[in-house]
């Protein structure tokens, strides 16, 4: 709902009274979720470790779509930190595994849309916000054709 201290707060109290889910995936996710929150707060370091050890963890399970969505979170970061370069060679690697992977072709085109904006030198953190949304609704609702965002959309 936008109040990110709140959801902070929240988060830790949940912590400290191990109210939340187990596993090792909920884990994870709630790491990534704690990027959002840091992220959100213009945290940028400790959003880039978050988001960092999410997707080296979501890789590490062999669940290459949540790393790559936690990927574009990081890109995120990256952008607002004005690291271009490595916005770029993040959006060509996961370009990469998306090719090798069944994902639908939707959450294909995402990704190339991405990675076509940063070679073209379009692409801005409100373009990657824009396709890491994307991502999440189709995991959300797998059975849904959303159509994928355009170049021009970014």
């Amino acid at each position: 709902a936008g109040n990110l201290v709140k959801a902070q707060q929240h988060l830790w109290y949940a912590q400290m009274h191990d109210l939340l889910p187990g596993g090792e995936v909920n884990r994870i996710k709630l790491r990534a979720t704690s990027g959002e929150i840091f992220a959100g707060l213009g945290q940028l370091d400790r959003a880039e470790t978050a988001f960092r050890t999410a997707k080296e963890d979501f890789e590490g399970l062999g669940l290459v779509y949540l790393a790559g969505i936690t990927g574009i979170d990081l890109a995120a970061v990256w952008m607002r930190q004005g690291r271009v370069e490595e916005v770029r060679e993040l959006a060509e690697k996961l370009a990469g595994d998306f090719l090798t992977l069944s994902v639908k072709r939707e959450a294909l085109a995402a990704v190339l849309v991405l990675r076509e904006a940063c070679r073209k030198g379009r692409v801005t953190v409100e373009g990657i916000a824009k396709i890491a949304a994307y991502l999440r609704d189709l995991d959300r609702r797998p059975g849904s054709a959303l159509p994928p965002p355009t170049l021009a959309d970014l």
